[in-house]
């Protein structure tokens, strides 16, 4: 049996766990290889499994722990250390700084340096479309990072069906989703399936969320209620199929907003250092006291993520029970304000506007119900009251 102690074999260690997606346990594997690789005066050994540490760190959340790390890496490069972990530690700081702090100006300037890198190392060809379609995505250049992830797929191996290629697909699946491009997002779900199901834990995640989007995407009963029931890809999904299955049901056992409902422990603002994520949580919130209001108002529940088919509104709207109708709103007044601080910032940040018209979208669908109801509701303010009548 080999070593514990022995760099090669804490290093296929670590390399099970992490493709396993036990992220914080490759992490500490790798710290130990790392320490071996010292003790055995191997520092490119060391310097290498120092990469894969980081980017563990990066994927079990502790994202400035690892951005940490590889600046403490970057800054004392050995001259053998290995190739793909040089350039890989490079590209991992531009994904960590999109996660952290995502300003446009500065992250072009990064991948402006990391090209002229690429003409000094080897690196693999589908690195910087990988970079390139990320920065377009965070920026809603829908068609943009398409052609990015498209390229990245092509640029890959054919014989290679890992990590990366499940990225390109499932970005490619959500762009083609948000483009409106359905039978795209088919073709590209169905690559997918062939990204190593078997050994990659993520590859497998994004198998089930795409699966899912389609579903929802066309409001697809049968297929949301299989996926809610095998896995939907994330909490975030998996809370979406869960508000979107209520239906017309005004059975109370459907409350979303009754302790008791599976929703309640999904609708929860975890904590998280990517922007993106803490954008994803906070929507997914607002978009559950929506779906309160909608119950509480007596309408039917409704996919706020595509939107495809708008609330049916009466009117007017006799409420049975006002009282939480209007507890219920303030509630969601609370959350969608914290919603649009974070989405301007980060639009902000990236020159764009995306997540702020999500935002503010949102607002409009749940002041109509307000509206149908007799509450008006203040613009820009948590403020709720009587309609105000129209002057004659």
């Amino acid at each position: 049996m080999p070593s514990f102690d022995s760099p090669a074999a804490l290093h296929n260690e670590a390399m099970a766990l992490y493709r396993e997606g036990k992220d914080s346990a490759a992490a500490l594997t790798w710290a130990r290889a790392r320490e071996a690789a010292r003790t055995f005066g191997d520092q490119a050994a060391a310097w290498q499994a120092g990469v894969w540490e980081a980017d563990s760190w990066r994927h079990a959340g502790d994202v400035r722990r690892s951005l940490g790390l590889f600046l403490s890496l970057l800054s004392d490069i050995p001259p053998d250390a290995p190739a793909y972990e040089r350039w890989m530690a490079h590209k991992k700081v531009f994904t960590i700084q999109l996660q952290l702090r995502p300003e446009r100006t500065r992250l072009q300037r990064v991948l402006a340096e990391m090209d002229t890198l690429a003409t000094k190392h080897a690196h693999p060809p589908n690195d910087p479309h990988y970079c390139r379609g990320d920065l377009a995505f965070g920026r809603g250049a829908w068609d943009e990072a398409l052609g990015h992830v498209a390229r990245g797929w092509q640029a890959t191996e054919v014989e290679y069906t890992g990590h990366i290629k499940s990225h390109f697909a499932w970005r490619a699946v959500q762009c083609s989703l948000r483009l409106g491009q359905r039978e795209d997002a088919e073709i590209w779900r169905d690559r997918l399936t062939m990204t190593d199901q078997d050994e990659w834990e993520d590859a497998r995640q994004r198998l089930k969320a795409a699966t899912f989007l389609l579903a929802l995407e066309v409001r697809d009963d049968a297929g949301i209620e299989m996926c809610v029931n095998s896995g939907c890809g994330g909490d975030h999904y998996e809370l979406r199929g869960q508000l979107f299955l209520r239906g017309a049901s005004l059975d109370g056992l459907h409350d979303p907003g009754d302790l008791s409902h599976p929703t309640r422990k999904l609708a929860v603002l975890k904590r998280t250092q990517d922007v993106h994520k803490r954008y994803t949580c906070v929507l997914g919130l607002v978009d559950y006291r929506l779906a309160c209001l909608r119950f509480t108002a007596g309408l039917p529940a409704a996919d706020d993520l595509y939107y495809r088919r708008p609330d049916v509104i009466p009117k007017r709207l006799k409420l049975a029970e006002p009282a939480k109708f209007q507890r219920q709103l303030r509630g969601f007044l609370l959350t969608w304000h914290l919603l649009l601080r974070h989405a301007k910032r980060i639009d902000t940040l990236l020159e764009c506007d995306w997540r702020t018209q999500e935002a503010t979208a949102r607002r409009k669908r749940a002041e109509s119900i307000a509206a149908a109801a007799g509450i008006f509701v203040e613009p820009k303010t948590r403020a709720i009251g009587p309609r105000r009548k129209s002057p004659v």
